[in-house]
This record gives C-alpha cells, structure tokens and sequence, in this order.
C-alpha cells in the first residue's frame, strides 16, 4: 500500500523536495553539517519522509488535486515559495 501511494505522489515529491533542503538549511540542517557516512542517509530519509507529507496534504486540497491547476501551481505558486525561502 505504502509503494502505491509514493509511486503516485513521486513527481510532487521531487519537485518540493528542493523546498524541503531550503527549509531545513534555514535551520542548520544540511547534508554536509555532520558526518557524511551517517548523516547523508538520514537526511535524505528526513528530507524523502517531509516531502512526502506534504505532498499527501497538497493532493486534500480539491484544487491542487486536480490535472490541470497541479501544473500551474507548481509553475507559479512553488517558484514564489523557493524566492521566499532563499531570503
């Protein structure tokens, strides 16, 4: 069950996984803050785990659900969140 729901939610994953790494280097949390061995594969389940709720919520929102708004949402509306990030 639990491959069915990432496998429909992969592309929103990678796409707001880049938001994830911002936010989490806004708290001294980066792949390169510990050592690498250990921390690298945690990060990436930390970062992987984060994105995938967020995703999960994103798709309770009828408008983000559908087809044709996904597109322009992330087009427009993720674009705005990564300026506001990096600031």
């Amino acid at each position: 069950y639990i491959f069915e729901r990432i496998s429909k939610n992969v592309m929103g994953i990678y796409i707001v996984h880049v938001m994830v790494m911002l936010l989490l280097s806004k708290f001294g949390i980066e792949s390169n803050s510990y050592n690498s061995l250990f921390f690298i594969p945690i990060y990436s389940l930390i970062v992987f785990v984060i994105s995938f709720i967020f995703v999960e919520i994103l798709q309770k929102i009828p408008y983000v659900n559908s087809q044709t708004s996904t597109s322009s949402l992330i087009t427009t509306g993720f674009h705005h969140i990564f300026i506001q990030i990096r600031q």
